[in-house]
């Protein structure tokens, strides 16, 4: 099965990955794809779990104080379908989702769509597809952004999907996909956020420490970010 599994950057580049032993994060099917809100407080994974709307669905947990997640909820009817919803992908700032599915109105396997923030916390406006020619006859999926979300990363089968062969959706073995990037329109675009970087050193021995730095407004005592 696939599962999600976690590496946490420290004084090395990144840490040796650990599988969580959550089994509301890793169940007895498969869990394909995983986002992160920028604060790590909440994530969405898509799961092929029993109890859901479709073949792969969409959900989402919360961390608790002690570090530890809670109980996963689906996101709900809004995004998940009948068919496949999954790779989901926060945009910085977390006011858009961004996912693939096979069950909204689309123009091939999977299609990329995009879906606003709703009024209440993890809640989602009606999805809305990316168009073409982001998306096409063949599946794409596993969207990735970069940081200013003006630009996109994502994978497609169309090299085969145009030769006949379908292998994206379908997990069928001897055929491959590519990496592909595109200019998100200003329309489709999540908030601009800014990258802040901070470095923590002992004030005696002027050495860099390891350490968590919370951002925070000093009028209303808010959390950006941690």
């Amino acid at each position: 099965f696939n599962d999600i599994f976690v590496s946490e950057k420290g004084r090395r580049p990144y840490m040796p990955p650990k599988e969580s032993d959550s089994e509301d994060v890793n169940g007895k099917k498969d869990e394909l794809g995983s986002t992160l809100s920028d604060d790590g407080r909440v994530m969405y994974f898509a799961s092929n779990r029993e109890g859901g709307a479709g073949g792969v669905d969409i959900y989402y947990l919360q961390r608790l104080p002690n570090d530890s997640w809670s109980a996963n909820k689906n996101i709900g009817a809004q995004i998940n379908t009948s068919g496949d919803e999954m790779y989901p992908c926060f945009g910085k700032g977390e006011n858009v989702l961004y996912f693939a599915s096979n069950g909204h109105e689309g123009m091939g396997g999977l299609d990329l769509f995009k879906s606003d923030a709703g009024n209440s916390p993890n809640t989602w406006e009606i999805p809305t597809n990316l168009g073409y020619p982001i998306n096409t006859e063949a599946a794409e999926g596993a969207l990735v952004l970069s940081l200013d979300g003006k630009i996109g990363y994502f994978a497609s089968d169309i090299k085969n999907v145009r030769k006949g062969e379908s292998v994206f959706s379908s997990g069928t073995k001897g055929g491959h996909t590519d990496i592909y990037s595109f200019e998100l329109y200003p329309e489709a675009r999540p908030q601009p956020v800014t990258y802040v970087q901070a470095y923590v050193y002992d004030l005696e021995t002027k050495k860099k420490l390891s350490a968590k730095v919370d951002f925070m407004d000093l009028n209303s005592g808010e959390t950006y970010a941690s």
